[in-house]
């Protein structure tokens, strides 16, 4: 039986919402618009099916009745939020989007102090403190070629429990530590209450951190996903790579799968990388110019 369709209307816009919807299109049944006060080239992507633009997040009331608007144009179910911002506004207008529209768990941004720098990172996917999903990345090792270590479980994820707990958190998370050289202990040192740059990775690794906070807010059971440890390439890691099986054969090197590629979906979906190339390109003619 062919399962109904899921409108998901996202918040906010690019690039952390095209990395979103890069991960909710591995769904077949699932289609993404988009309402942004910004314009990149995002909104060339096949993976929205509407990208609507509207002016700065300055009056709620307006932005309110705008919301109703392109949900009952939409027909979206769910609505998530992209950045910080649209999170505190989803938080603020809750009771009143609830009438028309599913908002998934959100954390109260209140709590949270950044620190700078990292080493190995949790993302996670948590309601009233408990966790649902996770995975854990790690910056994969030189001679592997790959992006990220992507796998699950382990002690990082054991330092940050106690943690979402105690705070009672609900919604998604990308937490950075810091690992002790000496002792393996780790260290908090960056809490993002929001989506992350490395999100299709843990797509790739069979965690949809998107749909499963759809599910959520759509209060359907979330199924536990089946996890792959994986070595995750993106698009430029994946064409290095398969120059170097050419230029170097015999070299031992992880297996290499297209699933744990960014690569396809980026081939699959190739107008925003191509107009990013191309301003790239314009901007490096132009500058050039200018020092002649």
């Amino acid at each position: 039986m062919r399962m109904p369709h899921l409108s998901v209307l996202l918040l906010e816009g690019p690039p952390l919402a095209y990395h979103m919807a890069a991960s909710l299109a591995q769904t077949p049944h699932v289609v993404v618009h988009c309402l942004s006060d910004e314009k990149s080239f995002a909104h060339l992507s096949r993976y929205f099916t509407s990208f609507l633009l509207h002016e700065r997040f300055a009056e709620p009331v307006d932005l309110l009745a705008l919301v109703k608007k392109v949900v009952v144009r939409t027909g979206a179910k769910v609505v998530l939020p992209v950045s910080e911002r649209s999170t505190r506004w989803l938080n603020q207008h809750r009771s009143a989007l609830e009438e028309f529209v599913a908002v998934p768990p959100l954390p109260s941004l209140e709590t949270f102090e950044i620190v700078s720098d990292k080493d190995i990172d949790c993302s996670l996917l948590s309601q009233d403190g408990e966790i649902v999903v996770h995975t854990v990345q790690q910056h994969a090792s030189a001679e592997s070629g790959a992006t990220l270590e992507v796998f699950s479980g382990g002690e990082a994820l054991e330092a940050v429990r106690p943690l979402i707990r105690t705070i009672g958190y609900s919604g998604i998370a990308h937490i950075d530590m810091r690992q002790d050289a000496a002792d393996g202990g780790f260290t908090i040192v960056d809490f993002n209450p929001r989506f992350w740059a490395s999100l299709f990775s843990s797509t790739c690794a069979g965690v949809n951190f998107p749909y499963l906070w759809c599910q959520l807010a759509l209060k359907q059971p979330v199924a536990q996903p089946t996890f792959e440890r994986i070595h995750h390439y993106s698009s430029s890691a994946t064409l290095r790579h398969w120059v170097q099986r050419i230029l170097h054969p015999l070299r031992v090197r992880p297996e290499f799968k297209w699933k744990n590629s960014s690569l396809p979906s980026a081939l699959a979906d190739p107008l925003p990388l191509l107009a990013k190339a191309g301003a790239q390109l314009r901007r490096a003619i132009q500058s050039k110019r200018l020092t002649l």
